[in-house]
């Protein structure tokens, strides 16, 4: 079984002589534990050409201490994401759950040992009044080897490493401030891996897209499918691991990118774009089924925990639980699968050829301002159209979904105001912000309506089964009177993207 966690960790280089200061008078730090003494062997695993390292990726297997067995650890906000599996049977082959956590980003190469590391640390943790650990300070003595052929010299070196658990920001930065007292510098390796292969080990800086008003449409479209494809492999591991907001993040970055193909069509070669558009249009399809499942459990959960106690009635606050549980991971597994397929591997291999070679068609290269602002007119006019076919609609059966599609003329609009935000500025800003009022008012209404499906759905499943269905009844009442409160914000929203002041860049 793996498991994980979020790890904030500061490394420091220090002289083999510095003393670690008392750190008892810290803010919230109560005491400081007795000193543990650990003696650990560490192997680090990567592919010959070191994929995972240049992504920011750690694997290893470890013995010694209280987490023996094998450690993942990927680049995430905030810190790193650790995962864990037991040490198993074999010591040179990764488990394979962890390895199809890495497979997009190992693709068909082997896993090798690559560094080898023995560490003698001593363990000291910072406590609260109630013994709950806010930190802990590892003083720690490194013998690190590169391994995979050739004598490589053995390193030495030492080093304290900080990591927070459950102290405050006031605390990590005092911590920070009487360790540099002491005479420890903040490491220029960020990992011990990293300083024995030496190398970068960190995950590398996400791209941006730098361009200015004078650039031209290729410049800009360029610096946009090479920072969007950068970010489908920096989710890739995240998604398979299924940490949170990832397949919602990848799903956003894959609709950016279709949308960039879409909306600018006229710079781009469709015989090259249309089939990446087909697939990145079956990928976001394979996202959305675990990411409307997550949106459904989390409403339908905020519901439930408000409600009046006498109105939640029988088992229909487990039973919603269970239910959408049981459906997250049957959909979670199902986009795993996808991404583990060759259709998949064969849509990031071509994005990842375009930063080389941009399938440009044969239109001349202009400034990116004037041409690119009538393509941003033109989604706006289908955003319209689409409003006015939602308005025919109203009190049909097919509302909702006319409402919906308003919603994706309204999201493509945004995307493209976006995408010209380095060459127009303000202007590009402010008509995006408004279309996004639209988009998420709708996004609200859309989610609204698949909950009340849903609940219906349960509210039959929980009557076939004999239990009370009281409940479900009051959540479709309450889901209802939602509908009609997101229609009238997005009345509102539409009514304030219509202000002509907003599009006077884009004639």
């Amino acid at each position: 079984m793996v498991t994980g966690s979020l790890e904030v960790e500061t490394k420091y280089e220090v002289d083999g002589d510095a003393v670690l200061p008392a750190l008892t008078e810290l803010p919230d730090v109560a005491r400081e534990s007795d000193p543990d003494v650990h003696h650990l062997d560490a192997t680090y695993f990567d592919t010959d050409d070191l994929r995972l390292a240049r992504a920011g990726i750690t694997l290893r297997r470890r013995t010694g201490g209280d987490d023996d067995g094998w450690h993942l650890k990927l680049p995430v906000d905030g810190g790193r994401h650790e995962l864990r599996a037991a040490s198993g049977r074999s010591a040179r082959t990764p488990p394979i759950a962890l390895r199809r956590i890495v497979a997009g980003v190992v693709r068909d190469r082997s896993l090798v040992a690559v560094a080898g590391l023995r560490t003698e640390r001593r363990v000291v943790s910072l406590l609260d009044e109630g013994d709950a650990v806010l930190a802990m300070v590892c003083d720690d003595r490194v013998q690190a080897r590169r391994l995979g052929g050739g004598d490589q010299p053995e390193q030495t070196w030492r080093e304290w490493e900080l990591e927070v658990r459950g102290g405050r920001r006031k605390l990590t930065k005092a911590a920070h401030a009487r360790l540099r007292a002491a005479g420890a510098q903040r490491s220029a390796h960020g990992s011990e891996l990293a300083r024995a292969l030496t190398t970068s080990c960190a995950a590398p800086e996400r791209p941006t897209v730098a361009a200015d008003e004078r650039a031209s449409e290729r410049d800009l479209l360029h610096q946009h499918l090479v920072a969007l494809a950068a970010e489908l492999n920096r989710l890739d591991p995240l998604v398979r691991a299924d940490l949170p907001d990832a397949v919602h993040l990848m799903r956003v970055a894959c609709r950016r990118l279709r949308s960039i193909l879409r909306t600018f069509e006229k710079s781009f070669d469709a015989a090259t774009t249309d089939p990446v558009r087909g697939d990145l249009k079956w990928l976001i399809d394979e996202l959305g089924r675990p990411r409307d499942v997550e949106v459904l459990h989390g409403r339908l959960g905020e519901m439930l925990a408000a409600e009046q106690p006498d109105l939640v009635r029988g088992n229909a606050r487990r039973s919603v639980d269970r239910r959408l549980r049981a459906a997250y991971r049957s959909a979670h597994k199902e986009a795993a699968e996808a991404m583990a397929s060759p259709r998949y591997a064969e849509l990031v291999d071509t994005l990842e050829t375009w930063a080389e070679n941009p399938p440009w068609s044969d239109r001349r290269d202009r400034r990116a301002r004037r041409k690119l602002a009538r393509a941003v007119a033109r989604e706006w006019a289908r955003t319209e159209k689409a409003a006015a076919v939602a308005d025919a609609a109203a009190g049909e059966p097919d509302h909702a979904a006319r409402l919906h599609e308003v919603r994706m003329a309204a999201k493509r609009t945004r995307y493209a105001a976006e995408a010209l935000a380095p060459v127009w500025g303000d202007d590009a800003t402010r008509l995006a912000s408004a279309v996004t009022r639209i988009q998420r008012t709708l996004g609200r209404h859309h989610d609204t309506a698949v909950a009340a499906d849903e609940v219906n759905a349960m509210a039959e499943t929980a009557g076939a089964e004999g239990e009370d269905t009281f409940t479900y009844g009051v959540l479709r009442a309450r889901l209802d009177q939602d509908l009609v409160r997101h229609e009238r914000d997005y009345r509102l929203a539409l009514r304030k993207a219509r202000e002509p002041r907003l599009r006077r860049w884009l004639r």
